[in-house]
């Protein structure tokens, strides 16, 4: 846990009120406390939408907070397998800013500075099987997030006018990683169009198909030896996500997974080494590690449709979670899909087949431009997001309502990219 995550704000009155499982947060003294997240954001409400420990959510409230306030619910990734620890973790822990710049230029204190409410949700975590009986023994998959996702955004739905005074008439979306790929789903499979007014895609999979196909076969084997070497991931050899994570099936909470990056040739399941250059938090001991192993990529894949699939062949259970199929008339809700062009967990080659085009189809596609603005379809005539979001009035007299934007020089960290969080809120501010 961070300080500022330890930092207590202020103390007031009784904190045990509860309404339909939103509250606040109490001190060991049974008094209300105020929480702050990573980059010192106050996280003003906890939510519970289910019976499991990771169905919650955090909530944060603008200053200027009224009952129309627009909300913004962000999706965290982690591979479906990995995810903030509800134990220690509040809120949102990504920046999408460059570093030196983070507790003044993070995300959530731009959008609450511009007056959105915000709501982090967590969901429960596929457990990642080493074989074929532990694959077909994991409990959650993809889809089970998926319906976390919707389950969440319900519960907020039908509590947040009773219990916070909120009307919830706009709602915008962001995931992450593999969350981008949960947040997509959720629009094409389980939206509810009048309120959900957009969704950002941030360097997720759009087909599956493609993208399992591609982890089946990696460029290398890995060269296990005794010691598990913390270490950045070595970016000059084409690894394939998640090779390079651990996870670790005897961590506190029910299929939490906790990783640490190795080099994917020096890297081992039976003891740490620690890089002297990078000192491990938490600190680890060899015999913490003991259960430890090596993740294999196709086998993730497997896990989190919990089917065993013997050959790269298109296969209707990856269809089943590929946005680029799900994607269907009957949900057209504005797109804005971004990604790295140097991402090397998520290649957008590697795992975005035909998205293009079925954005192009069902709904319209305004353009897909790189990060200077130059077209990676060959039309460069719609407006762009660093000079003129298209905005409802926009979509008043035209069908077209997607956007793709590859980041130049930019890896899976896209979010860090100078130029992606402009972007977004001037995305959001556009479809409130």
């Amino acid at each position: 846990m961070s300080l500022l995550e330890q930092q207590v704000c202020e103390k007031g009155g009784g904190c045990r009120g509860n309404c339909n499982g939103i509250r606040g947060y109490c001190g060991a003294d049974d008094h209300s406390v105020v929480v702050c997240d990573t980059w010192g954001n106050i996280v003003n409400k906890i939510a519970s939408y289910g019976t499991d420990p990771r169905q919650k959510y955090y909530v944060y409230f603008p200053a200027n907070i009224n009952p129309n306030s627009p909300i913004v619910v962000l999706i965290h990734g982690g591979g479906w397998i990995t995810g903030p620890n509800p134990a220690v973790t509040r809120g949102w822990n990504s920046v999408y800013t460059p570093a030196g710049t983070e507790t003044t230029n993070n995300i959530v204190k731009n959008l609450l500075t511009q007056g959105y409410v915000i709501v982090v949700p967590l969901y429960r975590l596929v457990q990642y099987g080493d074989n074929n009986t532990d694959i077909m023994a994991n409990t959650i998959t993809i889809q089970d997030q998926i319906n976390d996702i919707d389950a969440a955004i319900t519960h907020m739905k039908t509590n947040f006018p009773s219990c916070l005074n909120l009307n919830v008439n706009s709602v915008q979306v962001l995931g992450e990683s593999a969350g981008a790929n949960l947040a997509l789903m959720f629009a094409y499979t389980k939206a509810n169009t009048s309120y959900i007014k957009s969704v950002v895609s941030v360097a997720g999979p759009t087909n599956m198909n493609q993208f399992a196909n591609w982890v089946k076969s990696p460029p290398f084997p890995f060269t296990c030896g005794t010691d598990l070497v913390v270490d950045n991931p070595n970016t000059t050899i084409f690894t394939h996500f998640p090779f390079y994570s651990v996870y670790d099936p005897n961590a506190p909470l029910a299929n939490l997974s906790i990783t640490e990056f190795v080099n994917p040739l020096t890297c081992g399941v039976a003891g740490i080494r620690f890089n002297f250059l990078i000192p491990a938090v938490p600190p680890y001991t060899a015999s913490d590690n003991t259960a430890k192993r090596i993740t294999n990529s196709f086998r993730l894949a497997q896990s989190c449709i919990r089917q065993i699939i013997t050959t790269s062949t298109i296969t209707t259970e990856f269809n089943n979670v590929s946005p680029c199929v799900a994607l269907n008339a009957s949900r057209i809700i504005p797109m804005f899909i971004i990604h790295g062009t140097d991402d090397w967990f998520v290649p957008y080659s590697k795992s975005t087949s035909t998205m293009d085009t079925k954005l192009a189809s069902i709904g319209g596609l305004i353009g897909s431009y790189n990060s200077t603005n130059k077209s990676i379809l060959g039309n460069n005539t719609p407006p762009l997001l660093t000079s003129n979001i298209p905005t409802s009035t926009y979509y008043a007299t035209s069908t077209s309502k997607h956007i793709i934007k590859t980041y130049t020089n930019s890896n899976h960290d896209v979010s860090n990219n100078a130029q992606t969080q402009p972007d977004i809120l001037i995305w959001f501010n556009g479809h409130q």
